[in-house]
């Protein structure tokens, strides 16, 4: 049975390329204003629980009710750097349990927890404590009912005081809302209850990329504008989010196994006039990628291969291909071998008349993240005659024509066709070719297209160029004094000749054997 390969050389060939070019552009964020009016940041809360902050009055006390509080310069009803005071308003009584004990003084006030074991309450308030004062403002006392007890309002409408304050959101949150209670002049931090919490705000929370032994940098998105922070093997890098939304902070070591989680926390615009003190972090988990051993392997298929694979998803090829490498995939459950090849059976196919070809294989985790790939070679077992490289156009250049008689004319460029037979057993293989057209500007061309070693001219009956026998490459040189020439007729009309050869390669099965 007599198989043959067939391709053709073209003496014209025209390319033309186009560009094409993406804009991209973004429009910057506007900021938010401060209201410099009171807003109401907290309502009358059934769940509200009033409790001792710092140190308690011994024999205990029965609460008032905290009703409202107000505040003025906020940033979407959130305290500022800015905000300088705060309407507080409750209903009922202050009073001791134990009346052995005298109250001197109630006020309302603005407080941090206690820092120290002595649990004395840092107040936040601008104006000094003056226990000779009855004065709203520094601070706004209340009368003494009795001894034992302070009468806040109980009419229903209650009792509001404004306090002047001096807030930092960075540093001071939480902030509390309640009342300090003197019972000792002596003693001027006195007990403190708060009434209503005021938590750090919140941002949206931002994202941080899966992240890996391997990394230097992490990636992720927030609110842009914004500062983010990471601490990592000790070194701290701090950037902005960029106008995308995207942030990078780059660490000159890799994260590596030391670390299981990384905290990425996120904060206003450091730079920002105002501030509420926002803030939100992620925590990411450190993942191991996953490995693909062993990372180079070779494999060889059959045409049974190729026609069991028909039909097969691109998955099934690719587990096909991985499982006759004999990869392993370790690192993290459910693996999953890809290739970036996009149709793998096709390359396959078009491998049986190459001998070989190359996949890069790798596995990838549900997330997504991808191993490095593993090279596997996969050669065509039945082996193959085929073309291994044929000229898409052979030019032989301008010149005159001749007026009395023909000339010859060789390529004006070096050219060459390869034939590559990788079949078991030194077989025979043939080369031949044909002229299918020539013609210049639409007329016939005076004269023929010749190849040195070939009998007869080229026409459009195939004429032998090479016979051969082999494994390996075999290189037919198209150019120079033994390859293609045209000899040229008087008489032709000036302008471009074109054409097309058609190249023929097959096996010889007489001289095979077959």
């Amino acid at each position: 049975m007599r198989s043959a390969s067939r391709l053709k050389s073209y003496l014209v060939v025209g390319l033309l390329g186009i560009g094409l070019a993406l804009v991209a552009t973004w429009s910057p964020v506007s900021a938010a204003t401060v209201n410099p009016d009171f807003v109401t940041i907290f309502d009358y809360n059934y769940n509200q629980k009033a409790n001792v902050l710092g140190r308690p009055v011994p024999g205990g006390i029965d609460y008032p009710r905290l009703l409202r509080v107000q505040a003025n310069n906020t940033l979407d009803q959130h305290l500022t750097n800015q905000t300088t005071q705060l309407r507080i308003k409750m209903d009922g009584q202050i009073q001791l349990k134990d009346h052995d004990r005298k109250i001197q003084r109630v006020y309302f006030d603005v407080m941090q927890e206690p820092s120290n074991d002595d649990l004395v309450t840092k107040s936040l308030l601008s104006s000094p404590v003056d226990a000779n004062s009855r004065d709203n403002f520094k601070p706004p006392f209340f009368s003494l009912d009795s001894q034992y007890s302070v009468d806040i309002g109980n009419n229903g409408n209650g009792s509001e005081k404004t306090v002047n304050v001096k807030i930092n959101p960075k540093t001071d949150f939480p902030i509390y809302v309640g009342f300090r209670i003197i019972l000792n002049e002596n003693d001027p931090e006195g007990y403190t209850y708060q009434m209503w919490k005021f938590e750090r705000p919140g941002l949206p929370q931002p994202t941080l990329d899966p992240v890996h032994t391997v990394d230097t940098s992490l990636k992720g998105t927030g609110t842009a504008g914004n500062s983010v922070t990471a601490t990592v093997n000790g070194e701290t890098q701090t950037a902005t989010v960029a106008a995308d939304g995207r942030y990078q902070l780059t660490f000159a070591q890799p994260i590596s196994t030391n670390n299981q989680t990384v905290l990425v926390t996120e904060m206003e615009n450091s730079n920002a006039d105002v501030f509420t003190g926002e803030h939100a972090s992620v925590t990411g988990e450190v993942l191991a990628l996953p490995t693909v051993s062993p990372t180079t392997a070779t494999i060889e298929y059959t045409a049974d291969d190729l026609n069991n694979l028909e039909g097969k998803s691109q998955q099934e090829v690719v587990n096909w291909i991985a499982q006759k490498a004999n990869l392993k995939a370790t690192g993290a459950d459910n693996l999953v071998f890809m290739t970036e090849s996009v149709d793998a059976l096709q390359i396959l196919k078009v491998a049986q008349k190459t001998g070989s070809t190359q996949f890069k294989i790798y596995a990838q985790t549900k997330e997504g993240q991808k191993s490095s790939a593993a090279t596997v070679i996969a050669k065509y077992a039945g082996g193959i005659l085929a073309f291994g490289a044929v000229p898409e156009q052979v030019d032989f250049g301008t010149f005159e024509l001749p007026r009395l008689q023909s000339q010859k004319h060789w390529l004006a460029n070096s050219s060459q066709l390869v034939v590559r037979d990788t079949r078991t057993g030194a077989k025979h293989w043939q080369l031949s070719a044909k002229l299918i057209k020539s013609a210049v500007n639409g007329q016939s061309f005076k004269g023929q297209l010749c190849y040195q070693d070939a009998e007869h001219p080229l026409s459009d009956a195939a004429s032998l160029i090479k016979a051969g026998q082999g494994i390996g490459d075999e290189i037919v040189r198209l150019d120079g004094a033994q390859g293609l020439y045209l000899n040229v007729q008087p008489h032709n009309l000036a302008g471009t000749y074109a054409g097309e050869i058609e190249w023929t390669l097959q096996d010889v099965p007489g001289q095979n054997g077959g």
